[in-house]
């Protein structure tokens, strides 16, 4: 809407069309005062185009609020754990299975399932044994669900057997994933497209663990021309708050991470890798 503005025009006329301007006396000074009334006039219009000033006003308000409703709604929504990767978590034996050492060589494969029905049923449960027969003091549960593989895992710490105090973690894979008891992991085949929030927020929201940093490596800046941005070198580093999403995500190994996918490993010191790739041994699971 647009306010209304009184304008008022003069008409030019010609010498001889133009009425002669009496003179002005005393007498019709009062005749002459009604004639100057424009401002009379104008004001009325004023008052009309004030209040259309505030109706213009009070809609470039609403417009506005519009917009910002707009701009709220067209925020992306938060990021949700991937139904695609909760799928494959559940499918995976790897993130089921736990590894128990510390038993006694009297403990059965029974005995230990039931001990362990305490957190969920169990689909598996192995107690390694030796050629001649006798248990090595170890062995594996596979539980039917990750959740309870979690449950059982919050709570490892001061459980007895038998009287003996036993240790329980996450079966690992030997599959070049490292021996060292590690918070960080590495990342390969890291490319263009992923930055430190994207993969933070990636692995926070997967599983629901904290990220204490993470680092993207990119090409060194005192080497390129001034202005060009350093280019990502294909990896990087991942720093967890808990060993056990560690181990949850190098079991996994292979996550997408905003349409790339990239590779997990733990990241062992220079100190500690052999000459046989960093003392990784294949096939098998280990504790």
């Amino acid at each position: 809407s647009s306010g209304i503005n009184a304008e008022y025009g003069t008409v030019e006329m010609s010498e001889a069309e133009a009425p002669v301007a009496p003179a002005t006396t005393e007498e019709n000074k009062e005749e002459e005062a009604p004639a100057a009334t424009p401002a009379a006039v104008e004001e009325p219009a004023d008052e009309t185009t004030e209040e259309k000033k505030e109706e213009v006003k009070a809609e470039g308000e609403e417009e506005g609020k519009k917009e910002e409703e707009m701009e709220s709604t067209e925020k992306p929504a938060p990021v949700t754990p991937s139904v695609d990767l909760k799928a494959k978590m559940a499918g995976m034996d790897a993130l089921r299975k736990i590894f128990v050492g510390g038993l006694n060589k009297e403990t059965t494969d029974e005995t230990l399932k039931e001990f362990f029905s305490q957190f969920g049923a169990s689909s598996e449960c192995t107690i390694i044994k030796d050629p001649s027969k006798v248990s090595r003091g170890f062995g594996f549960i596979t539980f039917e669900s990750v959740e309870d593989t979690d449950k059982c895992l919050e709570k490892k710490t001061g459980l007895t057997l038998e009287e003996r105090q036993i240790e329980v973690k996450r079966a690992i894979p030997k599959d070049g994933q490292g021996s060292a008891k590690s918070l960080r992991v590495y990342l390969g085949r890291v490319k263009e497209g992923l930055t430190e929030e994207i993969v933070k927020e990636y692995f926070e929201t997967n599983f629901s663990c904290k990220i204490e940093s993470v680092e993207l490596i990119r090409e060194r800046a005192e080497h390129l021309p001034e202005g060009q941005t350093p280019k990502l070198r294909g990896f990087g580093f991942v720093t967890f708050d808990n060993p056990d999403d560690v181990d949850k995500v190098i079991i996994i190994r292979n996550h997408e991470i905003n349409g790339i996918t990239v590779t997990a490993n733990k990241a062992e010191p220079k100190s500690s890798r052999g000459g046989g790739g960093g003392g990784c041994q294949r096939g098998g699971f280990r504790g």
